[in-house]
């Protein structure tokens, strides 16, 4: 091509070990990246979709790149302006497929303006370990502070289970933990009648592939809930929830170290936790997806890939991590 600087908009893949390269639909080009190339703020892992701003090498046949940044991400206005009322949050109705099975989770609202009351409250809770005693302990202390009142909605994370266990005994201990949270309730009436419970998998419940999304729980498992709360809603992981209006994803997984473990260079403040949180929501909503991770790394469901999608970006998107919660606003 001519000479100068250029930028370049592909997939960073590795076809052999220790050689990237940058891939569209057409052709696919070998990089080197300058030992003073500038990064922007993220995380670059194979798999990721990048734009790279360098000159290429015609006698050696490679891109040399001296900046490596993410695809500037899509406003959620300029998104939905250009779909022109098409909802592509919730799966269409007459679709037989993974979304369709177990739809979108709508709360009193289907239209996408957002129109939320002042009282609407969601609680948040993830690793809810209900084979230990403190855990349960915790949630009554937690059911006991409402006095009186009820949350709009709960939405209970896995992994529901403390400790790897069989398969077998897996089942067990989850559907004696489930047994253990459906009496406690049983103490409360108003925020059985009254509040949405969801019930999210976590990366080892249920379903021994890795395979995301992963599907929702047996119903098996959570029968004991089924007679005690009015609204009980088992999903999948992730899982999409429409409240008043608000687009909401949800997605419980150990992503932070799956991150750190595939990065191909290593950011400037990668001790500081704070700084990972950011890098890691600025990835996630750049590439619109909430695995950008090599396809070795983190299988996914091909036919199903369009669940962990970001797009149109929602309003809010909860990563459930190990990690300190946090929060950020991403403009």
């Amino acid at each position: 091509g001519s000479p100068g600087r250029k930028g370049i908009l592909g997939l960073l893949t590795q076809f052999k070990e220790g050689q990237y390269y940058l891939e569209d639909q057409k052709a696919a080009v070998p990089i080197v990246i300058d030992k003073d190339a500038v990064w922007s703020t993220g995380i670059f892992c194979e798999g990721c979709i990048v734009l790279a701003e360098g000159e290429y090498n015609s006698a050696d046949g490679v891109f040399v790149v001296y900046l490596m940044g993410s695809p500037p991400p899509e406003a959620r206005t300029t998104s939905l302006s250009f779909l022109s009322g098409l909802d592509l949050f919730s799966p269409p109705k007459e679709t037989k497929s993974f979304s369709s099975k177990y739809p979108t989770l709508q709360i009193q609202e289907s239209s996408m303006e957002a129109s939320v009351p002042a009282d609407a409250e969601i609680i948040v809770l993830s690793d809810v370990h209900l084979d230990r005693p403190q855990v349960l302990h915790k949630l009554r202390l937690f059911a006991e502070s409402f006095e009186g009142e009820a949350p709009s909605m709960v939405v209970l994370m896995g992994n529901f289970i403390s400790a790897q266990v069989s398969s077998a005994e897996s089942a067990r201990i989850m559907q004696s933990g489930f047994e253990k949270l459906a009496e406690l309730l049983a103490d409360f009436p108003l925020i059985c009648q009254r509040t949405h419970f969801v019930v999210v998998p976590g990366p080892t419940d249920g379903d021994v592939s890795q395979l995301l999304p992963r599907p929702p729980l047996p119903a098996v498992f959570v029968q004991p809930l089924l007679s005690k709360l009015a609204h009980l809603h088992i999903t999948s992981n992730p899982c999409r929830i429409r409240f008043y209006g608000l687009d909401i994803t949800v997605f419980r997984d150990d992503l932070i170290n799956r991150m750190r473990r595939h990065w191909i260079q290593t950011p400037v403040d990668a001790d500081d936790i704070d700084c990972i949180q950011h890098h890691l929501v600025r990835t996630v909503l750049d590439q619109s997806h909430l695995s950008p991770l090599p396809i070795h790394a983190r299988p996914v469901y091909w036919n199903h890939d369009h669940a962990l999608h970001l797009f149109p970006l929602p309003n809010t998107v909860i990563l459930a991590d190990r990690y300190e919660a946090y929060d950020t606003t991403y403009e």
